[in-house]
């Protein structure tokens, strides 16, 4: 999927069918991950995942997979089921379609092992589930760069970076991972940018996005502190 207002749509429309199959999950869960964030904010990635964890510690969350199956019927799959742990992963079939194949959303219902912070959720108008905010989000990424070492995961936070504002906290929250798993990071973003930018080219990422400034960037990491381009300074980079 290549069209950002489609992909919102589909997005949405999603969430609002998973509302209406269970309504209680407005009020006892959220929407996290990087799908709310690119939607509402940083328009960097598109991201057809749905990643709704409990707002609470240890909340149970098999009656809503049952719900939502009950729902979507056929249309969901769940491909892992742990009650115990409170974890359901699986595919939702989406009404939408894309050069006449159906767009499939990924959906990841967790419950959390502690109590999300109640500044890193916020009630907006794109859904009535409540969504990660920016503060969120950042405290997530960090938490991501020293416990699975994707390489997306500087990209996300090179694209917050560039957000007006929020250089500085993504900064600050750098210095706060263990050097050494930072380095792995750099590491493995650097052996798999080639394949991560052959995506953000697909989605268009952000406008403009300077290839140049972001690895340099990425290797500057842990090193003096440099400039960031900010977004409205055009240079050559990605198309």
């Amino acid at each position: 999927m290549e069209d950002f207002k489609e992909y919102k749509e589909v997005i949405k429309d999603t969430l609002d069918e998973i509302l209406e199959a269970c309504p209680a999950m407005s009020e006892k869960f959220y929407l996290g991950g990087t799908t709310p964030v690119s939607v509402l904010y940083l328009k960097h990635a598109i991201s057809l995942d749905l990643d709704i964890h409990t707002q609470g510690a240890l909340e149970p969350t098999t009656q809503e997979a049952k719900d939502l199956k009950a729902h979507f019927g056929k249309r969901l799959e769940w491909f892992e089921a742990d009650p115990e742990f409170g974890i359901f992963r699986g595919t939702i079939k989406t009404g939408h379609s894309e050069k006449g194949k159906p767009i499939f959303v990924e959906i990841d219902v967790f419950s959390n092992f502690e109590d999300v912070e109640k500044d890193h959720i916020e009630k907006t108008s794109f859904s009535r589930m409540p969504t990660l905010t920016l503060k969120g989000y950042l405290a997530t990424k960090l938490g991501c760069l020293e416990e699975r070492h994707e390489a997306k995961d500087l990209y996300h936070l090179y694209c917050l970076a560039r957000k007006p504002g929020w250089k500085e906290k993504v900064e600050a929250g750098l210095k706060s991972v263990d050097p050494l798993e930072l380095k792995l990071n750099q590491a493995n973003f650097l052996k798999e940018w080639p394949e991560i930018k052959k995506s953000v080219r697909r989605t268009g990422g952000m406008t403009p996005l300077d290839e140049n400034d972001l690895l340099g960037w990425v290797k500057s990491l842990g090193a003096p502190k440099r400039k960031i381009r900010p977004c409205g300074e055009q240079t050559p980079g990605l198309p």
